[in-house]
């Protein structure tokens, strides 16, 4: 990498980092070294939105609401769900920043997205951007920039054969529905059918595991609908599984394969209920709380998940 010296302004500074670069390179990126939290699922879901669409603006919807003030001291409200909060990294084909760039600094350049649309009109295209990417200006930045470096997340990430049996499912469904459309003649019997159908598909739907998120305090397991908070006083150990170990684990009330695995479990090896949250039937981490109840949980990174837990609960050994 080259570093190179800033600018007066975040505009010159950009230009000379743009100048540094070789003709060779087909998209630049253009990241706030204030925003350290970045994620790499953002930056990759950027980039794909910049190789379809040639620019990639991340955003994010506000919360707040806002007033614009007027000059006389007035006010007036402004429609918040058209507003949208302006993050980096912002990425473009090489030759549109390029040519934006090959201005004067305005005063009215606030970003690259505005310098690409001053400059050369040219509409630039909006992507998803990620609420933890803070941008860190002022103290009180620090505080909650803190507060996220200190947590963790992990992803439930399905694998082919939790896609299969989920592409299994709708198939079936699909299949029971046609086949009572076309041979039944009528009745209470398809209500019926369609009704349960539903329900077991959206029951299974709230339940599918989407993320873990680790702070501070506790252990937080996101699903659709819900989640499980495992404080780590109430933890006494957690290990990787061995794939051998998840064998023999009959579901009882359960998801299986519909975009995971989930609910509770019988483990016939033990002859004990367990808890399992998985898209996948692989990378587990064993949880016991010290009423010795078991959760199993899968995600894309089990060795960090457990080093993370066992920092937390055995703080002395650190």
């Amino acid at each position: 990498h080259t570093i190179v010296e800033g600018g007066e302004q975040r505009f010159h500074s950009v230009k000379r980092g743009i100048e540094a670069l070789s003709d060779g390179v087909d998209y630049i990126i253009i990241h706030d070294g204030v925003r350290p939290f970045v994620s790499q699922e953002m930056i990759k879901r950027a980039a794909k939105c910049a190789e379809e669409c040639g620019s990639a603006i991340p955003v994010i919807t506000p919360v707040d609401s806002f007033r614009k003030q007027n000059e006389d001291g007035t006010s007036a409200q402004i429609d918040r769900s058209v507003l949208r909060i302006v993050q980096t990294p912002q990425i473009f084909e090489a030759g549109l920043i390029r040519a934006a760039y090959d201005t004067e600094f305005d005063q009215a350049f606030t970003d690259d997205s505005s310098v690409v649309e001053r400059v050369l009109n040219h509409k630039v295209t909006l992507c998803e951007g990620e609420r933890f990417n803070i941008k860190i200006t002022t103290p009180e930045d620090l505080v909650f920039g803190e507060a996220i470096d200190k947590m963790q997340e992990y992803k439930f990430k399905p694998d082919a054969n939790t896609w299969y049996w989920t592409i299994a499912y709708f198939i079936s469904f699909g299949s029971i529905a046609a086949a009572i459309f076309l041979f039944y003649d009528g009745g209470y019997m398809l209500a019926w059918v369609v009704a349960i159908t539903i329900a077991v598909i959206a029951l299974m739907a709230l339940s599918i595991p989407r993320r873990i998120v680790a702070d501070e305090e506790a252990l937080d397991i996101y699903c659709i609908s819900d989640f499980t908070t495992l404080p780590y006083k109430s933890i006494s150990s957690a290990r990787i599984v061995e794939q051998k170990e998840m064998i023999l684990m009959v579901p009882i009330f359960a998801g299986v394969g519909f975009f995971g695995y989930y609910g509770c479990f019988f483990n016939l090896r033990k002859a004990e209920l367990v808890k399992i949250y998985a898209s996948r039937w692989n990378n587990f981490v064993e949880i016991t709380d010290k009423c010795e109840e078991k959760y199993y949980l899968s995600c894309d990174n089990p060795q960090e998940l457990v080093a993370f837990i066992n920092q937390h609960i055995h703080p002395d050994n650190e």
